[in-house]
């Protein structure tokens, strides 16, 4: 069957379909993943690299301080999740001016931090590092660190 469409037709569909700059610049903005990982020495480093995926192209800062929030929270599901090989729900989500980082396991909850005990300070690093941070223990923990990409306004004598 012959196509009736003339060549010029053809390419403007194309053309129209094509992303435009904006849209492209948005798309990029707008990035999610989520990956189930199995608790291990390996699940922070593999975290590590989600974030970088997701969060490429941010200022250095942000992927930084989220790299080792996200280090920091699935380490403490490794250390302190229910079994070792147990699964642990990652997802980094960059979305307009923020990236979230939740991070979930079947861990049980610590009834108090030991003295004695060399580690124990995740939490409180993610809480410092990150812009918010929203804990939920129920079945187990759930860890949201939101960091903003964009620096906080000045305030100035007038506002």
């Amino acid at each position: 069957m012959k196509n009736d469409t003339p060549d010029t037709d053809m390419a403007s569909r194309t053309t129209q379909m094509r992303p435009t700059p904006h849209s492209a610049r948005r798309a990029a903005e707008q990035m999610s993943t989520r990956r189930v990982l199995v608790s291990d020495r390996s699940a922070p480093g593999v975290a590590r690299r989600l974030v970088r995926e997701v969060a490429a192209g941010l200022p250095y800062a942000v992927i930084e301080r989220a790299e080792l929030a996200v280090s920091e929270l699935v380490t403490n599901a490794v250390r302190h999740g229910s079994e070792p090989g147990s699964n642990i729900d990652v997802v980094i989500d960059r979305s307009g001016e923020q990236l979230a980082i939740v991070v979930s396991d079947r861990g049980r909850v610590p009834s108090h931090r030991d003295d004695d005990d060399a580690g124990g300070y995740g939490l409180d690093i993610v809480r410092e590092i990150a812009d918010d941070v929203e804990v939920d223990v129920g079945a187990g923990w759930t860890v949201r660190a939101l960091f903003t990409l964009q620096p906080p306004r000045r305030r100035t004598d007038d506002s």
